[in-house]
């Protein structure tokens, strides 16, 4: 429950709250001996301590983390912690270190495929080659790192990216692309509330707009970036913001206030780059360093030791197995004349007919599975195609002749059909990847109420047409811990259920309650109800049970087999109730733990 909190206020940008939580989390999981957790516990302190500017304390936080996730082996943890060590580094100034660690990360990301962590390398990398003043090279992994964070939906990484990538063109003198980049970055980070990244790219503006002669831009940018880095005590930023405010007082000839905020970056500076502190960063890579020698040595000798052991285990075995084996070899003839060959052959023959009868019902299952999928494609999904065709060629080969409230109508079909089209296509591509095991799994903390508000905002379109009232009545404290586009995913068929087999001015509601570890969300309808003949197929792909609408919409049963088959991914069930001409409501559960 601590790191949930610590992660929360890390996401709000509190980070202080969120120091206090994690620190908290790291005795008590101390004593459980949960190193998992506690690997990630420490990775969030030292980010904290590194937004801080405290670096020292930073990568000693860092090293700790990576030690514990090399012990279990979890390669995504084990680079995301060596892109952190790296930002360290870059920070410092010290590119050779950077580039090394940055590198190790990549080289682990493009062999696990995990975007979201080759988009965090690709960043750093580009760091590195800006550090060492090969802008070229900086530039190229930005822009790697951009495309591949899209891909990803990594909101965060992109937010460093443009800022990176616009500090490159500041370098270039391109000023126009660099405040281009800067905005991008201000954008995603404001939307994110993440302070340190806003400040940060304020900051960055602010010396672009000085550049450019633009004094009052420039002084009111700097200030806001101050005032945000002293709320949240960002002791890197308020150095270097000290620092361009001393130098705008010192060029107005206000020598009073440019002394007063020299100063002030003074002594941060001192405390940051300290003597201290650069001796305990390189003390902290040299023990790490050892220890990781040390472990391969204990790895080689321990390697050794069990080879030693299985050659005199095996040269002591084989003198027994001979013995044995010649007794062995000696009961295995007198047995075998004894045996009956009815007998094996009896047996046998019943392995066979089970295997055939396996096979067979292997096969039943695949070939319904594909009838099905084939039976979408060249009924559910043709149909409405040439329904489209004919209301767009009744509407173009007359158009001048057809009133307006007509061709209102005829538009409002259009958009149904298209509507119904995209949702059936979606669903055929989702249900292709789950089959193939090819889709994508992130689970992390999410908020249900929101997500529902997402869900009906892309429903209220078609529901207003019948007159349906969509009502979320999720509590917005309920958090589960589940694939976010995979809750979406069912939501969104859950509630087009629920739109299509209700009457005009009905209701569907989305509820939810905690218990325990786990949520249990429930979209409900007062439409037409179904049988417990038609609640038995419900979900099964491969039975016939698709049925139109209370408009006659045209369903393929498939939504609800994808709802079953996400819900099961990340770990829960559906069921679902029903009674004639009263409604129906499907319920499923998510957990709420990490």
């Amino acid at each position: 429950a601590l790191t949930n909190l610590g992660l929360i206020f890390w996401r709000l940008g509190n980070y202080n709250e969120a120091f206090k939580h994690y620190f908290s989390a790291q005795n008590i999981l101390q004593k459980l001996h949960d190193e998992q957790l506690l690997a990630k516990t420490y990775n969030y302190i030292g980010l904290i301590y590194w937004k801080r500017g405290e670096y020292a304390d930073a990568l000693e936080y860092f090293i700790k983390s990576l030690g514990i996730k090399e012990n279990y082996n979890d390669k995504s943890e084990i680079a995301i912690t060596l892109n952190n060590i790296a930002r360290i580094y870059f920070e410092l100034g010290d590119s050779k270190e950077a580039l090394r660690y940055s590198q190790r990360a990549n080289n682990i990301s493009e062999k696990i495929q995990d975007k979201y962590v080759l988009g965090r390398s690709y960043n750093n990398l580009g760091n590195a080659y800006y550090l060492i003043g090969n802008l070229k090279e900086a530039a190229d992994y930005q822009y790697k790192s951009i495309e591949i964070k899209h891909e990803a939906s990594d909101l965060t990484g992109l937010g460093y990216s443009y800022n990176d990538l616009g500090s490159i063109y500041l370098k270039q003198g391109l000023s126009k692309d660099a405040v281009a980049n800067y905005k991008k970055a201000l954008e995603i980070r404001s939307q994110l509330a993440d302070y340190f990244g806003i400040s940060e790219t304020l900051l960055n503006l602010s010396e672009v707009y000085k550049v450019n002669n633009k004094k009052d831009s420039a002084y009111l940018l700097l200030n806001q970036s101050i005032k945000i880095s002293e709320k949240q005590n960002l002791r890197e930023l308020m150095r270097r913001g000290y620092l361009q405010l001393s130098n705008y007082y010192q060029a107005e000839g206000i020598s009073g206030e440019a002394l007063k905020y020299f100063k002030k970056y003074s002594e941060i500076k001192d405390s940051i780059l300290s003597q201290k502190n650069r001796e305990k960063i390189s003390e902290l890579q040299i023990i790490y360093e050892s220890e990781n020698k040390q472990k391969e040595i204990d790895l080689l000798k321990k390697e050794r030791e069990l080879q030693e052991f299985a050659l005199e285990t095996q040269e002591r075995s084989n003198w027994v197995l001979l013995g044995a084996l010649a007794i062995l070899i000696s009961s295995l003839i007198f047995l075998y004349y004894r045996l009956s060959v009815e007998r094996n052959l009896k047996k046998s023959v019943q392995e066979k007919n089970n295997e055939i009868s396996y096979t067979a019902s292997k096969l039943e299952e695949a070939n319904s599975t594909k009838d099905k999928f084939f039976s979408i494609i060249a009924h559910d999904l043709r149909s409405p195609f040439l329904g489209l065709r004919g209301l767009i060629d009744f509407i173009n080969n007359d158009y001048d002749n057809i009133p307006d409230e007509l061709k209102k109508e005829q538009l409002q079909l259009i958009g149904k059909n298209v509507h119904n089209i995209f949702t059936l296509i979606q669903n055929l591509l989702t249900w292709a990847q789950i089959q193939k095991g090819t889709i994508p799994f992130h689970p992390d903390i999410i908020n249900l109420h929101k997500i529902a508000d997402t869900s009906i905002s892309l429903h209220e379109y078609v529901a207003s047409n019948k007159q349906i009232k969509i009502v979320n009545n999720i509590p917005s404290e309920i958090n589960v811990y589940a694939d976010e586009n995979m809750v979406n995913s069912i939501l969104n068929n859950l509630i087009s259920n629920g739109i299509k087999f209700t009457n005009k001015g009905g209701v569907v509601t989305l509820s939810a309650k905690s218990e325990g570890d786990l949520a249990y969300i429930s979209v409900a309808d007062n439409g037409v109800g179904m049988t417990e003949d038609e609640m038995k197929k419900i979900f099964d792909i491969s039975a016939k049970h698709s049925t139109y609408g209370t408009e006659e919409e045209k369903g393929t049963g498939l939504g609800l087999t994808i709802c079953q088959e996400m819900v099961e991914l990340n770990g829960g069930f559906i069921k679902v109730e029903s009674t004639l001409e009263k409604g129906t409501t499907f319920t499923f559960s998510l957990s709420t733990k990490i």
